[in-house]
């Protein structure tokens, strides 16, 4: 969601971008989810899945790179995006595998202070490279709260339930002692 973000930002501000990378880079990420769906599914439900949480989770952090590598880099508006990982992997991964995940979403977003194309809008004078980092801003925030609440909520929905269940289990073992 925050990738077509991005890109459709890029389109919809008519920013000069190179749109192929891009759009690829998008589609490789959709095939990636649709394979990790399907690969899901097919676990037993008592499974461990936190190290395929911190995949998905690292993975999309080095999409999210390539796509901020090719709209500016640590200059887009879009970069504060790293956040929304993180945030998920916080809640959803214990406590070292979430620091690695945010160790690597700082030096990612450290290595694209150097390293990206540079895009015309942020930098053309006139003022308007300012509106353009004020819209992204906009999106962005708009993009990040609905991504988080989508998945902060369905976290916090699985732990009611999870709750829920867990209540009805002991009291079903106090009856039956």
């Amino acid at each position: 969601m925050a990738q077509a973000l991005i890109v459709g930002a890029a389109l919809a501000l008519d920013v000069v971008v190179p749109l192929a990378p891009l759009v690829s880079a998008v589609a490789i990420f959709a095939l990636w989810n649709v394979v990790s769906w399907l690969r899901l599914r097919n676990l037993p439900p008592d499974t461990n899945c936190e190290r395929r949480v911190l995949l998905q989770l690292l993975v999309t952090t080095i999409l999210l790179s390539l796509l901020l590598y090719f709209t500016g880099g640590g200059t887009s508006p879009f970069v504060s995006l790293f956040l929304v990982p993180i945030a998920i992997g916080a809640l959803s991964l214990s406590l070292p595998l979430a620091s690695a995940l945010a160790a690597a979403a700082a030096c990612a977003y450290t290595l694209l202070l150097f390293f990206h194309v540079p895009v015309e809008a942020q930098h053309s004078h006139g003022g308007s490279g300012f509106n353009f980092h004020v819209i992204g801003m906009w999106l962005n925030f708009l993009g990040s709260g609905a991504v988080l609440l989508i998945f902060l909520g369905l976290l916090a929905r699985v732990a009611r339930e999870r709750a829920t269940s867990l209540a009805e289990l002991r009291e079903r073992q106090m009856r039956s002692e």
